[in-house]
C-alpha cells in the first residue's frame, strides 16, 4: 500500500507565487508516519530542506500499487501547480507578450499591426526565437511565426498585460483574451490563438 506525500520546503528554487511556499509531492509505504518517515524516501534535494508535513494539500487515499500512486501523484503535482504552488522544483511560469510588426504592404492596420503571443520564456528570449527563426534542437519544428519573423519590428511592453499563469491552458486562453481586447481596441492582431 502507498500514500501520497506532501512536504513544505525552504525556498529551493524561487516561489512562482511569491505566497504560495516550495513543495515536494511524492509517494511512501503507506504504514510509515511523521516527516522524517515522508522524506526518508524522498530524493536528495528534499532532505535538509524540509518544514512541514503538508497533508492538508493530499487525499488520504492508499493505492495499492506503485503504479496508481504514480498516477495519482501526477495529478496532484498539475493541481497545486495551477494554484501557483512551486512543486518539485517546477518554477515554470507563462507570460503574455505582443510584438509590432511592419504595416508595410498590409491594407487596413486600425491602431497598429500587431502579434500576440504567450510563452514560458522570458519574453525577450521568445521574441529573438521569432526574429531569428529559431528551430528545435533537432532542428525539425520552427519556433518562430513567419509573420513575426518577416515583419517583427519590436516588443510592445506597453500593451502587455502584467502578471503570469501557472498552466498553459490558463495562458493560452488568456492570449485569446488579449488578442481579442487589442482587436475591439482597433488593432490588427495576428496569433492570439
Amino acid at each position: 500500500m502507498y500514500k501520497l506525500v506532501v512536504v513544505e520546503l525552504a525556498d529551493v528554487v524561487p516561489r512562482r507565487d511569491a505566497n504560495k511556499p516550495n513543495l515536494y509531492v511524492g509517494f511512501t509505504d503507506a504504514a510509515l508516519e511523521g516527516l522524517d518517515d515522508a522524506i526518508s524516501h524522498a530524493k536528495e534535494w528534499v532532505r535538509g530542506n524540509e518544514v512541514e508535513l503538508r497533508q492538508d494539500l493530499a487525499r488520504e487515499t492508499r493505492f495499492t500499487s506503485k503504479k496508481r500512486a504514480k498516477k495519482a501523484r501526477a495529478k496532484l503535482v498539475r493541481k497545486l501547480g495551477n494554484q501557483g504552488y512551486t512543486v518539485n522544483r517546477d518554477t515554470t511560469v507563462y507570460r503574455m507578450y505582443v510584438i509590432e510588426l511592419d504595416p508595410e504592404g498590409i491594407g487596413d492596420l486600425g491602431r497598429g499591426y500587431l502579434y500576440v503571443g504567450e510563452t514560458s520564456k522570458a519574453i525577450e528570449e521568445r521574441f529573438e526565437q521569432h526574429r531569428t527563426g529559431a528551430r528545435n534542437a533537432a532542428g525539425t519544428v520552427r519556433l518562430a511565426s513567419s509573420v513575426v519573423y518577416r515583419r517583427g519590428l519590436r516588443l510592445r511592453d506597453d500593451l502587455i498585460p502584467g502578471g503570469v499563469y501557472f498552466s498553459r491552458k490558463a495562458s493560452k486562453e488568456a492570449e485569446v483574451r488579449l488578442a481579442e481586447r487589442l482587436r475591439k481596441r482597433g488593432y490588427r492582431v495576428e496569433g492570439g490563438h
